[in-house]
């Protein structure tokens, strides 16, 4: 079974960077989107989750944020 995956945006930092911290420590694959021109809340490995930069008042942007 594969693991579940989960959208998180604001992955910066704050909430989003906790609620990113705690979903990889169970497991949860990750998309994270972040605001342009900042960069996601670093990770143990680069290959942990896909990284969006993302402007949730765009819907093309929300869009690309979401996995196929």
């Amino acid at each position: 079974m594969s693991a579940p995956v989960a959208v998180v945006t604001g992955a910066e930092g704050g909430l989003g960077g906790a609620v990113t911290r705690r979903l990889r420590k169970d497991g949860f694959r990750l998309v994270l989107g972040h605001r342009p021109g900042t960069e996601p809340l670093p990770l143990e490995s680069p290959d942990a989750a896909v990284t969006v930069s993302t402007d949730v008042t765009k819907q093309r942007d929300i869009e690309a944020l979401m996995p196929r």
